[in-house]
């Protein structure tokens, strides 16, 4: 749900701005889904923002190495991110940096507590900083 949250703020941003550098694509269980838009896009860097079980504080962001991200495991997407990486890594050249925020529960259908919606809030005016000076 973090990177959803995200990646929807990433795109009302978008919508205001206009900014032809910064864009967001919103995989949710499904992220295989949009890479096709992603290569589209031809981004020069993109940035995965999911939840992230690092036994961390809750709201906590941390960096995930793409090749600590195991192949197969559960979790709520339809395939690994680490196949999702792969394939786009050899067809789009892209080295993705992978933003893991750690959950406070990880029940399905539950809002996030006020620590995620914090560090997602702290994603957002980054990944827009940074849009900004491009």
């Amino acid at each position: 749900m973090a990177g959803v949250l995200v990646a929807r703020r990433i795109e009302a941003h978008c919508r205001r701005t206009r900014s032809p550098r910064l864009a967001a694509f919103v995989g949710c269980s499904v992220p295989e889904n949009v890479t096709g838009e992603i290569v589209r896009f031809a981004p020069t860097h993109l940035v995965i923002v999911d939840a992230a079980e690092l036994g961390r504080k809750p709201g906590e962001v941390h960096i995930i190495p793409p090749e600590s991200i195991g192949g197969v495991s559960f979790c709520t997407h339809t395939l690994p991110l680490r196949i999702i990486v792969d394939y786009l890594a050899r067809t789009a050249g892209i080295s993705p940096v992978i933003l893991g925020i750690q959950p406070e529960q990880t029940r399905l259908c539950t809002p996030p507590s006020a620590h995620v919606l914090a560090a997602v809030r702290r994603v957002v005016a980054a990944l827009e900083r940074v849009g900004a000076a491009q």
